[in-house]
């Protein structure tokens, strides 16, 4: 089913290149509003929101980690 969801991004906030053995991956992180609608997996097979007291139950890849240390320093996160 299609559910309509409506977005606004605003300014990038950090790009983060990431070497695997086998691929090269880039995160590009955006300051993002939900105006309307409901986030869903569309890659993945489920997420969940976390409060950012919580990060550190959680394993992260380290480009995830990257991410996460620039919010955090920059006193980014929304829980």
């Amino acid at each position: 089913m299609w559910h309509r969801k409506k977005i606004r991004a605003g300014h990038v906030l950090l790009v983060i290149e990431h070497e695997y053995e086998t691929k090269v991956i880039t995160l590009h992180v955006m300051e993002c509003a939900i105006l309307a609608g409901e986030p869903m997996p569309l890659e993945c097979q489920e997420f969940k929101w976390v409060d950012p007291v919580d990060f550190h139950k959680y394993v992260f890849p380290p480009p995830d980690v990257e991410v996460i240390e620039f919010l955090s320093s920059n006193n980014l996160m929304v829980g």
